[in-house]
């Protein structure tokens, strides 16, 4: 669990931080509009969406193992698909790449809330 999930959320966190604060990056209500994002951005959206309506579904039927791991999986995909994909944006400074990953991560914190260890 620790090396494969928490690890893993931790190094794209570390990783996000690193290149917004070497860009100077901050959040913007003015970030492109999903539509007119790269196709790997919408991709993750996508996949966000989808993530967020199984774990409320889950966690409405008492499942929180089934979303835990529903989470980790999806953590898995954003570490070994997109951020292993849109590594060359994040040094190029690309903003929607920025404006992305912030978005994933912080639903990604709010949905892992209610089923993480205390």
């Amino acid at each position: 669990m620790v090396r494969r999930f928490l690890l893993t959320l931790w190094n794209t966190y570390a990783f996000f931080v690193t290149y917004a604060n070497i860009e100077g990056w901050r959040p913007s209500p003015s970030a492109a509009p999903v539509a007119e994002r790269p196709p790997l951005d919408r991709w993750l959206l996508s996949e966000l969406n989808v993530l967020v309506e199984r774990v409320d579904r889950e966690l409405a039927d008492f499942n929180a193992t089934g979303a835990g791991r529903s989470i980790a999986t999806f953590v898995d995909r954003l570490s070994n698909w997109y951020v292993r994909r849109s590594r060359r944006r994040f040094w190029e400074g690309d903003q929607a790449a920025f404006a992305t990953l912030y978005e994933t991560l912080v639903t990604l914190t709010k949905l892992w809330h209610p089923t993480r260890p205390s």
